[in-house]
């Protein structure tokens, strides 16, 4: 449980960052898309679910073989709060990176058997997948993320933890589709 906890922490430092360095690149930057019904560098309630299909057509890495990214938005972007939200834009792309790292994770980590997928990645491939050069070529993650500041930071909590770093990060990160 204390693990559990640690990694819990380590989220939600992870993700406090996160969302100031968007909020910080939104208020240093110019954005573009018109939008009627909020500020444009948000997406407000009713535009988010077309914001996530939008990311999740035009994310350009492929997800791996039989995984597809989920219809709706993911959870985070339905609070069950009865109040009016805005997301920055950059944030649906972001999640799909994530949703993406996640099912690459899970290859590596939970390799599919010959009956759940017709084609399974090679070792090489789920690899060269993982590595941090693929995540680092999405705008939307280089320009709110230091993925290799984030990557040493799970490698030192693995090894402080006697932890897989792939399997702490999986564990901790990727709860999109309520992995446990």
């Amino acid at each position: 449980m204390a693990v559990r906890n640690k990694v819990l922490a380590a989220f939600a430092i992870i993700a406090a960052f996160s969302l100031s360095a968007g909020a910080e690149t939104w208020l240093t930057s110019k954005h573009s898309r018109p939008t009627t019904e909020g500020d444009p560098g948000f997406y407000v309630d009713s535009e988010i679910d077309a914001a996530w299909q939008q990311a999740a057509e035009s994310f350009p890495l492929p997800l791996p073989p039989g995984k597809t990214f989920p219809n709706e938005a993911p959870a985070f972007f339905h609070p069950k709060d009865d109040k009016t939200h805005s997301f920055d834009t950059s944030l649906p792309m972001q999640f799909a990176a994530r949703y993406w790292r996640c099912a690459w994770l899970e290859q590596s980590l939970h390799p599919p058997t010959s009956a759940a997928t017709e084609v399974s990645p090679s070792t090489s491939e789920i690899e060269a997948h993982l590595d941090s050069s693929e995540w680092k070529s999405i705008p939307a993650v280089v320009n709110n993320m230091d993925v290799d500041a984030y990557l040493q930071d799970m490698n030192k909590y693995a090894d402080s933890v006697g932890g897989n770093a792939r399997e702490i990060e999986y564990k901790s990160e990727c709860n999109l589709e309520g992995n446990e």
